[in-house]
């Protein structure tokens, strides 16, 4: 199992990790928190944006223009998550309303 957890301040996105590894905060939104991670594992220090995307496509702008601040030039920069979004009501599936 994993030791340890973080999350954006917003609670919308969590990271479960092992305390073999080294994490903090490097930026955070709604949508995304990035982190800074560090291990005797690992050569040098790496990031990961971990990303939960909201649906309209004017909500997401918002997260593209803090990812690209948050960016680093020479740093190995890993993005995951959920990007997906449902565009008709008959790709949704559950009781929750589109």
């Amino acid at each position: 199992g994993m030791d340890l957890a973080i999350a954006n301040r917003s609670g919308t996105v969590w990271v479960l990790y092992k305390s073999s590894f080294n994490c903090h905060t490097t930026g955070e939104s709604d949508q995304h928190i990035m982190l800074g991670i560090g291990s005797q594992l690992l050569p040098e220090e790496i990031y990961f944006s971990f990303i939960h995307v909201k649906c309209t496509a004017q909500e997401r702008e918002g997260l593209w223009i803090d990812l690209l601040r948050e960016k680093l030039e020479v740093k190995p920069w890993f993005l995951v998550g959920g990007f997906q979004c449902y565009l008709r009501c008959r790709g949704k599936t559950g009781q929750l309303t589109f």
